[in-house]
């Protein structure tokens, strides 16, 4: 899907503050589209379901000829082995992990072997600027095993830890569609 935005032609970016019209389906930048901050924010809220339409999308509707898609934005997935995450240099790769989500502009990483467990926790990259939350898949990880999922901060994400090896996360992307991730991980044999 193109992320370009339909009123400037600029890319409209992971850090852009954007929204997709629910008429043609076009990203764009919320001060192109004259939106406030204030407003900006609220949209981003888990209960915002009222249709958006953008200036030119708006005209067109008044003028009865606008034609209704609905889609989400593409969700950008990886997925790691982090060989462990506990330790003196676990917070450096937390951070390390925040720094390539943001790198490569991923929304959700699947960790396995992380050796660790516990309560969700908000990690940042290095330079402060991003935060993320990571969710362990149980509370003290045996061996090396131990899955988990970070995502970006914010989003409406409900995690399911089934055991040291196995979890997934339900995440709401819009009023309409949600998607399951699971995180299995397996050693390899020897």
């Amino acid at each position: 899907m193109d992320d370009v935005c339909g009123a400037c032609g600029v890319e409209v970016g992971v850090d852009d503050h954007g929204v997709c019209c629910d008429g043609c389906d076009k990203w764009h930048h919320t001060g192109c589209e004259g939106i406030h901050l204030d407003t900006y924010m609220r949209m981003q809220k888990e209960d915002w379901t009222a249709e958006w339409l953008c200036n030119r999308c708006k005209t067109n509707k008044s003028k009865g000829n606008i034609i209704r898609r609905k889609r989400f934005k593409d969700l950008k997935i990886g997925s790691l082995n982090c060989r462990g995450l506990k330790g003196t240099g676990g917070a450096a790769k937390k951070s390390q992990i925040a720094d390539d989500m943001r790198k490569y502009n991923l929304e959700i990483l699947a960790l396995q072997e992380t050796h660790t467990g516990g309560d969700p926790e908000d990690i940042e990259t290095l330079d402060g600027k991003k935060s993320y939350t990571i969710y362990h898949s149980n509370e003290k990880a045996k061996n090396r095993a131990g899955t988990a999922i970070v995502v970006k901060k914010g989003m409406n994400a409900t995690f399911k830890p089934t055991n040291d090896r196995i979890c997934l996360m339900k995440i709401k992307v819009n009023a309409s569609y949600s998607i399951t991730i699971i995180n299995a991980y397996a050693p390899p044999s020897q």
